[in-house]
């Protein structure tokens, strides 16, 4: 099955970007980029897609500087400490693709899935790290039952995490909030309430939306 890995990008302002991007794979501990070249090699994936351009700094955009410390770093990871630079350089070239035109998760995602749709693409692998990738695969899933160039890939849809997370955090910090669907516990939309707030998260509606959710948490068994 011909495959493409998604490894998620990264704002460059963070500050553990590189913890997140890359992690210390020799000592075990893959960041995007390598869990994406091991993901790759495990797939035999015929494209290595490296996003975004959400971010940038000295003149490049996150796409680039993810794959530019994964071509300098390339044989850390130990899936390929044994190649040769000749092998590596070879291996890389003949998979990367850079896209540095989105500036989301939904955009990333939909970029890259409409290219590798032209090029013939039957699966698609998301790697991010654990407290991102259960929002990019929402965000794959919602493209798939939406968009003509997501559509093919609502059966060939793979999410696999990294070892690193956003500063300070774990996969235990993300909340999921699901529509009602028990009929022995509160069936108020609170999906809504959540969705209305990240709408409004810089205007002046998320205090009062806030609000009403810690309401509702106070009374309401989810």
């Amino acid at each position: 099955m011909k495959t493409a890995v998604l490894i998620h990008g990264h704002h460059l302002g963070t500050s553990n970007w590189e913890e997140v991007v890359w992690g210390d794979p020799k000592s075990g501990v893959y960041g995007r980029a390598p869990a994406g070249v091991r993901e790759a090699i495990r797939f035999n994936a015929d494209i290595l897609f490296f996003p975004t351009g959400g971010s940038e700094k000295q003149g490049l955009k996150e796409g680039q500087w993810a794959f530019n410390i994964t071509q300098e770093r390339f044989r850390d990871i130990p899936e390929c400490n044994l190649w040769t630079e000749d092998e590596a350089h070879d291996w890389l070239t003949k998979r990367a693709v850079l896209e540095l035109t989105s500036t989301t998760t939904v955009t990333e995602i939909g970029t890259c899935m409409k290219i590798a749709q032209e090029r013939g693409m039957e699966r698609i692998v998301l790697v991010s790290g654990p407290t991102h990738l259960p929002r990019a695969l929402l965000t794959a899933l919602t493209l798939c039952a939406s968009d003509p160039h997501a559509y093919p890939y609502a059966h060939g849809l793979c999410a696999i995490p990294s070892d690193t997370c956003y500063a300070g955090t774990t996969a235990e910090d993300v909340v999921i909030v699901e529509p009602p669907h028990r009929p022995d516990r509160n069936s108020y939309p609170l999906h809504q309430l959540v969705k209305e707030l990240l709408a409004q998260s810089n205007g002046e509606q998320a205090t009062d939306i806030l609000a009403k959710i810690q309401g509702l948490l106070n009374k309401t068994q989810i």
